[in-house]
């Protein structure tokens, strides 16, 4: 299964579902339409692509 993170617009809670689970408010504050898809990169991902480009020099 794969699972897709989560973060509520309302509250900031983070959390993670399997990909066919539907629901509809925050599992923590309970807002309806408040939940996106987390797409933020960590500055450990980030630093780690950045180090993998050729340098100029």
């Amino acid at each position: 299964m794969v699972r897709i993170k989560y973060k509520c617009t309302n509250c900031k809670y983070k959390f993670s579902r399997n990909q066919n689970v539907s629901f509809k408010q925050c599992p923590y504050c309970g807002k309806k339409d408040t939940i996106q898809q987390d797409t933020q990169d960590t500055a450990t991902k980030i630093l780690d692509e950045v180090s993998t480009y050729d340098r100029i020099t």
